[in-house]
């Protein structure tokens, strides 16, 4: 993912008004879901989409794959706070 593909999709929904500069970048999955995950032993499958992604972009995958179960989403948000919550602590506001 690039800062212009981010800024071009986010632009096509939201229009121009909305701050869409990233200023932390990771390595990322770039299609995390549970179909993606195995146990016990964790393993992260289908690896095609990685690449660099905005700093929570997996976490933020995670979780709205997460989101029919409300108390499973509540667990990524509780796990993953620290890059899925805005503000000091969490991630850039």
């Amino acid at each position: 993912m690039t800062q212009e593909h981010l800024t071009a999709r986010i632009t096509e929904v939201y229009g121009d008004t909305v701050v869409t500069v990233v200023t932390e970048w990771s390595c990322a999955h770039g299609d995390l879901g549970w179909a993606n995950l195995t146990g016990p032993t964790l393993t992260f499958l289908d690896w095609e989409s990685w690449g660099r992604a905005p700093v929570g972009n997996d976490a933020a995958c995670l979780w709205s794959a997460s989101l029919t179960v409300p108390a499973l989403a509540d667990k990524v948000l509780l796990e993953f706070d620290d890059v899925l919550t805005p503000g000091p602590g969490g991630c850039p506001s």
